[in-house]
């Protein structure tokens, strides 16, 4: 099996898969090996093994380009749509007939007109496969209002007929009148699971949510940012990565106060469970431990939602499990709202649940053939043989999205609201993938290349959306997760918001490569979602960037996401003034340390005790952060900031001014948004993920030291919030 190298790479260029890339911070250029391309090719769906092969495919491509009259769908901005022109690809006979094009909005409005096809301007012609086919420019002259059409092409005579989803999208991202006046605000992002108080079961919940944003709202601040509250695999409760979800369309529902739920009140059973010895001596174990305990949190909150359901079962519904409450109508509104998707979500986690309690297959792809579809008709008598436990997953979410919209209805005292995060993926052993298989390539995975910090590039081991499917579905399965993560709130960060323009996706032993997504498009449908939710995006790009990446982003009223010592120029630390308006700073990410640990260079230690980093790469970020040191001191004293001699010369003086120093600067900036780290302020040493590992360290599990109930006494935090109320001038 043989094929030519450059018969390789211009089938990869035709599909979008970037033969190499520059590492900006190194200036290192990386070069996708052949293995890659073959790869995700095949992921496409395109075989490329030899050149028979190779040609098979190009046909392919050409064939369905031919066959097809139109793109599958249309992103249009608004301004762009007066002249709104476009390939129709036809057979040569059409040539006497007459187009007719219909347009049905998203308001049930249509329109429509018939022109002959002749008068249409002919680009090409082109012979294949014994047919002559004909490439003309339809223009239309349009002013739709933004949202999801539908544009129908028909040639009656010739019985064709063709439907493509036409999106109108505004310019911008939507911005808040207070940004478009310029103002600045601040707010703090947490870990919800790493929140003590005195009454969550061993993980923050929503209820300590809504106590923050008391504590948000008393300190000046505009918004809590949260991590991804997205759902995981319950029947794995270790696999605790909010970035590594099962679905994106669903809720953890760990994050559920279980005594704040309607079913908890005058519930002898509830009361008998928790009065008990044993589960008393574990709640109370959760409780104090400095840690997460997913295992042990989870077995008793699985307790409580068994009995909580029951109850609710009893009080709303009749025998035949039809409501005859305004809770259970309730809860069938929302199996409605939610339908196939809440479904095939529930039928999926009861497979994995079936399986772990038999020690059967966990992994979708090998489940025995009736299972491997959530349409399978097997799943007709498997619904009905576990009806209860797939409503009891249909109860957990209810009640989550319930005491989620608790806390939106709260947070809207403050002026930006809740902050939410959207992963860049799911697992490709997911109940998203599953139920949305096509939408999905397999065999690839997405990741991080090859940088300073990692030689190897990291496996995130998430399944990429596959692009053209992606297209075909009108962008759907997108415009879904992203709604999802806008509805609600004020403002979302798209994770590793690179992969709006390419990912970079990983190949079992070989170096991968960066495939090509529709940038336009995606950032089109990113905008109409913002203005519809009136939700503010921030672009998360950190790392290997595409060149411009983050000014195009900003064009669009994205934030951009800075990381205080990574903005730097000749002259050290970039000045304050420099900072661009669109733009959030912060000190770190959940990736990184608080700043007290990256001052006392405990990552450095971290990375050299859990092999992330070789002993090379050790010696040369000891040395580089002597130098960080030294342009943090330089920094402060150009906004003359004081600063004693002790202070400049002994770290362990500097170190007991250098948060509040820190937050003087950045409250000073141009960025509009200011994440404040509680970690930061709290002085927290443990660094909440570590990228490279897996359970060999305790990510996702680190809780703040400070309890939420105590965080107003905390006289770092008073002192910190007096710094940015004086600099930002809060009002």
């Amino acid at each position: 099996m043989t094929f030519t190298p450059q018969k390789l790479d211009e089938l990869s260029q035709k599909v979008g898969i970037l033969s190499s890339f520059v590492d900006l911070g190194t200036s290192i250029t990386y070069l996708a090996d052949d293995e890659s391309k073959q790869t995700i090719l095949k992921a496409l769906g395109y075989s490329a093994q030899t050149d028979a092969e190779i040609e098979k495919s190009m046909r392919l491509i050409l064939k369905q380009q031919l066959e097809t009259i139109m793109e599958p769908t249309f992103v249009v901005k608004e301004k762009e749509q007066a002249d709104f022109s476009f390939y129709i690809n036809l057979l040569k006979d059409c040539e006497t007939s007459n187009l007719i094009w219909k347009i049905e909005t998203e308001d049930g409005f249509l329109l429509e007109d018939e022109v002959p096809i002749s008068l249409l301007q002919l680009k090409e012609e082109k012979e294949f496969e014994n047919k002559v086919y004909q490439k003309r420019i339809l223009g239309l002259i349009l002013d739709l209002p933004l949202g999801y059409h539908k544009l129908t092409l028909e040639i009656k005579d010739k019985k064709i007929k063709e439907t493509s989803s036409l999106i109108i999208v505004p310019e911008k991202c939507y911005l808040p009148d207070f940004f478009e006046k310029g103002d600045k605000v601040y707010g703090l992002p947490i870990q919800l699971y790493s929140l003590k108080s005195k009454t969550n079961w061993g993980i923050g919940d929503f209820s300590d949510l809504k106590q923050l944003v008391d504590i948000a709202h008393k300190i000046g601040a505009s918004f809590i940012g949260v991590n991804p509250l997205t759902a995981l695999f319950q029947d794995n409760p270790d696999d605790a990565s909010p970035y590594f979800p099962s679905s994106r369309l669903f809720l953890n529902p760990i994050y559920v106060d279980v005594e704040s739920v309607p079913e908890a009140r005058e519930n002898k059973l509830f009361d008998e469970m928790k009065s008990q010895s044993a589960f008393q001596k574990m709640l109370s174990s959760v409780r104090e431990s400095d840690t997460v305990d997913y295992q042990k949190v989870s077995f008793l909150k699985k307790q409580a939602f068994n009995v909580l359901f029951h109850k609710f079962r009893e009080d709303n519904f009749d025998t035949s499990f039809k409501a005859k409450t305004k809770r259970g109508k309730d809860f069938e509104a929302f199996q409605k709202e939610k339908g196939d998707k809440l479904k095939y979500f529930a039928l999926f986690q009861t497979v994995r649940d079936l399986a772990s309690k038999t020690g059967g297959q966990m992994l979708w792809r090998e489940w025995k053939k009736e299972y491997l579809k959530p349409t399978s008709n097997e799943f007709k008598t498997f619904f009905k043989e576990y009806e209860q436990h797939i409503l009891g997953i249909y109860y957990q979410q209810f009640v989550a999205f319930e005491q989620l919209e608790e806390v939106l209805q709260k947070i809207k005292k403050l002026s930006l609201g809740l902050y939410t995060d959207m992963p860049v993926g799911v697992s490709d052993n997911s109940a998203e993938v599953w139920s949305d298989q096509t939408s999905f390539m397999s065999g690839v995975s997405t990741g991080a290349p090859p940088d300073t910090f990692n030689l190897n590039g990291q496996d995130w081991s998430l399944a990429p959306f596959h692009p053209i499917i992606l297209k075909k579905k009108g962008y759907q399965p997108f415009i879904d997760v992203i709604r999802s993560a806008m509805k609600g709130a004020g403002a979302v960060r798209i994770d590793h918001a690179f992969g709006l323009m390419r990912l970079y996706l990983r190949v079992k032993g070989a170096t991968g490569a960066y495939l090509k997504y529709p940038f336009k498009d995606l950032t089109g449908i990113m905008a109409l979602e913002s203005h519809r939710n009136q939700c503010v995006v921030i672009a998360e790009d950190l790392g290997t960037a595409p060149e411009g990446f983050s000014e195009e982003m900003m064009k669009l009223n994205a934030f951009s996401f800075k990381i205080m010592h990574y903005q730097r120029d000749w002259n050290g630390l970039i000045e304050p003034k420099k900072y661009p308006a669109c733009s959030l700073i912060a000190t770190g990410t959940h990736d990184l340390p608080s700043y007290i640990g990256f001052f006392k260079e405990l990552d450095l230690e971290l990375g050299k005790k859990m092999k992330t980093i070789s002993l090379e790469q050790y010696e040369t970020h000891k040395e580089n952060r002597k130098i960080e040191k030294g342009l943090f001191i330089d920094a402060f004293l150009k906004q003359g900031f004081t600063l004693t001699e002790d202070e400049i010369q002994d770290e362990t003086e500097f170190i007991k001014v250098f948060i509040p120093l820190v937050y003087r600067y950045l409250a000073k900036t141009n960025s509009q948004i200011l994440l404040v780290r509680p970690e930061d302020i709290f002085e927290q040493e443990e660094q909440f993920n570590l990228p490279g590992t897996y359970m060999e360290y305790p990510n996702w599990r680190y809780k703040l030291k400070v309890p939420v109930e105590e965080m107003l006494k905390d006289n770092r935090l008073v002192q910190i919030m007096k710094i940015l109320l004086e600099e930002r001038k809060i009002k």
